[in-house]
């Protein structure tokens, strides 16, 4: 009869590992606290879109994302703990990299914008070494951050950071998630290049950020956009459209989603957003006008 939590078959352990590090979502936000260099690890749920369709089933997707506190209180959201690997030595070596490894680090925004959203950069060096250079793959809502001279210039730093992360460390996956009021935003800005030089300015100068450090990338690059933008967008829009996902790829390479569907694929059209997959349904005489 085992004695102690060490005495469990490796197997066992590890199940009961998956249960403590992973993320159902396998999103994670980290919330600064008052404690420099700790982080709340919140289990994230509240995305752009359907970005975690692609990385976990139905049947995986918890149904609720906070807990209940007694009579009265508010409820607070789930969160994840790394006291664990604190414990002995064994327990962590043997879970070292698996919090890293299995979810990915969320952030709301790429830039500091508060003390309770600090940016990816001050965030990861606030971390440590070590730990920040376990990292192997993070996912950024750039709604916030759209688009003025300042911003885009702070993507590139950004860029480059990881680049460093992926020389010398593990990180491996970097997605970009456009929300549908930021793309409709970022789409008027090529439409009113011609009439206003500096908007075209600003989308000119992300796309020259997002070219930074793409040749001999050692990460995958994923850019995710919208596929539920307004009926009337794709329907009058959709070449529009269509040209600002295909600058966005030709800067940043990689992959690049309409929601689930791919749609580029290392400089390669690969597929077509329809109507179905949109989760849009129109009628014959809707889709003739």
């Amino acid at each position: 009869m085992p004695t102690s939590f060490l005495d469990l078959p490796r197997e066992i352990r590890d199940q009961i590992y998956a249960l403590v590090f992973l993320s159902p979502t396998r999103f994670v936000e980290l919330q600064p606290t008052s404690s420099s260099a700790r982080f709340t690890l919140l289990i994230n749920s509240h995305y752009p879109f359907h970005v975690r369709e692609r990385c976990i089933t139905e049947e995986e997707q918890p149904q609720n994302q906070t807990k209940k506190q007694k009579k009265g209180e508010e409820e607070r959201p789930l969160t994840l703990s790394l006291s664990l690997p604190r414990t002995c030595r064994q327990i962590h070596a043997e879970t070292q990299r698996l919090f890293y490894m299995n979810n990915t680090i969320y952030f709301h925004t790429f830039e500091y914008r508060s003390a309770s959203h600090p940016g990816l950069i001050k965030t990861l060096k606030s971390m440590g070494q070590v730990p920040s250079r376990l990292i192997t793959s993070i996912c950024i809502n750039m709604g916030p951050s759209l688009i003025h001279p300042s911003s885009t210039s702070s993507l590139g730093k950004v860029l480059q950071f990881l680049a460093s992360r992926a020389r010398h460390g593990s990180f491996k996956r970097l997605e970009l998630v456009w929300p549908e009021l930021a793309f409709l935003t970022m789409k008027d800005l090529m439409v009113g290049g011609g009439r206003n030089r500096k908007q075209w300015m600003s989308f000119e100068g992300l796309c020259f950020e997002l070219r930074k450090d793409s040749e001999n990338c050692r990460y995958q690059r994923v850019i995710t956009l919208p596929a539920s933008t307004a009926k009337v967008s794709l329907l009058e829009d959709r070449q529009l459209e269509d040209a600002v996902a295909a600058e966005l790829h030709f800067s940043f390479g990689g992959r690049l989603y309409w929601g689930e569907t791919l749609v580029w694929d290392e400089l390669r059209r690969v597929g077509e957003l329809d109507f179905e997959t949109s989760g849009l349904a129109f009628s014959e005489a809707e889709l003739a006008l």
